[in-house]
């Protein structure tokens, strides 16, 4: 993180000419940028990846992962959390549990029910901590979890990103 100056003793001004100055852009649903997604990207790709988002002025992003065998999911929320870059603000794993008829991109041969999780899977303690959202559709409301701030220990970056994409409040459940 960059030290901010305490005093205006200690702030330099620098003259952009008719530029303007932003604060940085945040993706709150994007599945890679440029030729990786994220759902294969290895730790070296995703910091490219990072990269290539901050050169187009976007600080914050939420990788989102497609449809997939749910092991491969998890491994590559692992894989983003392990990368250890503050520019993602957590995970949202779209797929797998979505209605056919409305899958849009989503191959429906990797669409499953969550009926289909076997029990002996606690999806709360084998889905990593940085999934932030898992999309799924009402018809297949068999997912028990709560997820309101109350009860989750993120920070304020996390919780901004989470908040703007709509899907939490400070009292009510992300999932409905």
């Amino acid at each position: 993180a960059k030290k901010i100056p305490v005093s205006a003793n200690d702030a330099k001004i620098i003259d952009v000419g008719k530029k303007r100055i932003v604060s940085g852009l945040i993706d709150v649903h994007t599945h890679g940028i440029g030729s990786w997604d994220f759902l294969c990207a290895d730790i070296a790709a995703l910091q490219k990846m990072a990269d290539v988002y901050r050169s187009h002025g976007v600080t914050t992003v939420m990788p989102t992962l497609a449809s997939a065998p749910f092991e491969v999911m998890v491994d590559s929320a692992k894989r983003i959390k392990d990368s250890e870059n503050d520019s993602f603000c957590g995970v949202h794993i779209e797929g797998r549990y979505l209605n056919p008829k409305k899958r849009g991109a989503h191959a429906e041969e990797l669409l499953a029910k969550l009926e289909e999780v076997p029990e002996s899977v606690d999806l709360r303690r084998t889905i990593p901590e940085n999934v932030k959202i898992l999309s799924y559709t009402m018809e297949r409301k068999q997912l028990y979890l709560d997820f309101s701030t109350e009860y989750l220990d993120m920070d304020f970056k996390t919780y901004r990103c989470t908040m703007i994409l709509g899907k939490i409040t400070d009292t009510q459940d992300i999932w409905g």
